[in-house]
């Protein structure tokens, strides 16, 4: 069933930032100073303007009243605001799409289809039987990474380094896009401010601070700050604290763990730790790196945690590890940033984190965002590239400028986390989401190699001998990628 929204304008907050400013006057207050330069010269200090800002700099075309379709899975829902609803986010997703409307002339029109996993053939079939119908039917494409990514080897949809208007280096887009995605000198895909998807998606973990304080742990806020998060700080966090709470001898969710998580998110610690599976050469070709120095090292740190299986917790559903967090039955919780929404009832205060760096010598933490996240896609036959890339830009700008802030400020600085000082850390995780290209096309490379550090850790997985078993299959995957973008026309 299709959901589409068209909205009447609501510009009148809007219009109310644009009325100029009135100078209140009087004889002895409110009137500008006079500075007399030379004789029968009287000047006055020049006003102060602000800068234009990003949405402001951007080209205005007016297309008409233009109906403009986005493709969009259901799941994405709050991506599009229907009505006013006094929630803010809501309301700024409104408000930003009304101020598309009224300045470009088009009528925004969101088609909510079941786009997860389980739609996954359906949700591709419109794509793809649109674009070769030539139907124009969708003006951009709203996909999840790991269902519509695949695609992209097909040739329908534009590759954007060759369409006008797009800079990536654009604060709205995820940081380095360009050179962590391309293949071959192109790039089809692209995500960042306008996605909500992308940050509720996205992998971190959260410390409860009753806990930490009883155990006398190093506050986790302080080492994030001071680029001491890392993987020997959380391992000391984590481990050994396990106890049988219930005195049934079986450790499930009633009982206490160092480390509670759901186990899709715990695949970023390859990213954060910055475990890199692929390298790119000069010649731009992609090779598997293997069993590296630093993998198997890191392997080897873990294992103090995972070879007792007692010390952590895991289940595949954030209803199940959630309790066990907000119950005060674990340290540390590892999830998503949309997990922070089964947390606002939580009794004792917590803080979000960033999965670990490596070591200090590691520069910046790495967080990986879900191959949940949706990303954008523009069809070869969108009926009017130019219209589309104004409406990506605008639509950018607009979340950089007010719904991201509005969803960190609003939902989880504020709402959700009750400690102050971690909103620098919310602001460190915000500034290093990003999309490791194994990610991104895990789907052709194949899992085998983004569940590698979960498996090796949870698992038991051998190592360098499991290495040894998929390195053809890998590399071929990676040559085909490689050489199907080389060899696309569009």
């Amino acid at each position: 069933m299709k959901h589409t929204m068209h909205k009447t304008i609501a510009a009148l907050l809007l219009a109310a930032l644009c009325l100029p400013a009135l100078a209140a006057c009087s004889d002895d207050a409110g009137t500008p100073a006079a500075d007399t330069t030379a004789a029968g010269q009287v000047t006055t200090a020049a006003p102060e303007t602000e800068a234009p800002s990003l949405f402001e700099q951007l080209p205005k075309n007016n297309y008409g009243g233009a109906q403009f379709n986005i493709l969009i899975p259901s799941q994405h829902s709050y991506e599009f605001a229907a009505e006013v609803t006094g929630e803010v986010v809501n309301d700024t997703v409104f408000e930003r799409d009304a101020t598309i409307e009224s300045t470009y002339g088009v009528d925004l029109n969101y088609i909510a289809e079941s786009g997860d996993w389980g739609a996954r053939q359906n949700y591709t079939g419109l794509i793809r039987n649109s674009i070769m119908a030539q139907d124009g039917a969708y003006d951009l494409v709203d996909g999840m990474i790991s269902i519509v990514m695949p695609m992209t080897m097909e040739g329908l949809f534009q590759n954007l380094v060759n369409v006008d208007g797009i800079n990536f280096d654009d604060p709205w887009w995820s940081a380095d896009i360009y050179d962590n995605l391309q293949v071959a000198g192109k790039l089809y895909s692209l995500t960042g401010s306008s996605m909500l998807s992308m940050y509720k998606t996205t992998y971190v973990m959260y410390a409860n601070t009753k806990l930490i304080s009883d155990y006398g742990l190093a506050d986790p806020v302080d080492l994030v700050i001071e680029g001491k998060w890392t993987l020997d700080a959380f391992l000391g966090m984590v481990t050994g604290y396990s106890r049988d709470l219930d005195g049934n001898s079986t450790m499930d969710d009633q009982d206490f763990y160092g480390y509670a998580f759901e186990n899709v998110p715990q695949r970023g610690f390859q990213t954060a730790l910055q475990l890199d599976m692929v390298k790119r050469e000069a010649d731009g070709k992609l090779t598997f790196i293997g069993a590296s120095e630093r993998y198997l090292a890191a392997i080897d740190k873990v294992a103090v945690l995972f070879d007792n299986k007692s010390d952590w917790f895991t289940n595949t559903k954030s209803a199940v590890t959630t309790p066990v967090f907000t119950n005060d039955r674990a340290i540390i919780l590892g999830g998503t940033i949309e997990t922070v929404e089964g947390l606002r009832d939580m009794s004792s205060d917590f803080v979000m984190l960033p999965q670990p760096k490596y070591d200090e010598a590691q520069e910046n933490y790495r967080v990986q965002m879900g191959t949940a996240s949706g990303m954008f896609f523009i069809p070869t036959t969108a009926n009017n590239t130019e219209m589309t890339v104004d409406v990506l830009n605008a639509h950018g700008a607009l979340s950089y400028m007010d719904v991201v802030p509005a969803y960190y400020e609003d939902a989880l600085k504020y709402r959700y986390t009750r400690i102050e000082k971690n909103m620098e850390v919310i602001d460190i995780i915000n500034r290093s989401i990003m999309l490791d290209i194994t990610y991104a096309h895990s789907q052709t490379i194949g899992n085998r190699i983004t569940e590698m550090f979960v498996r090796n850790t949870t698992d038991g997985l051998q190592v360098a001998s499991y290495f040894r078993t998929i390195d053809k299959a890998v590399q071929k995957s990676l040559d085909t990628i490689y050489e199907t973008f080389a060899g696309l026309q569009t």
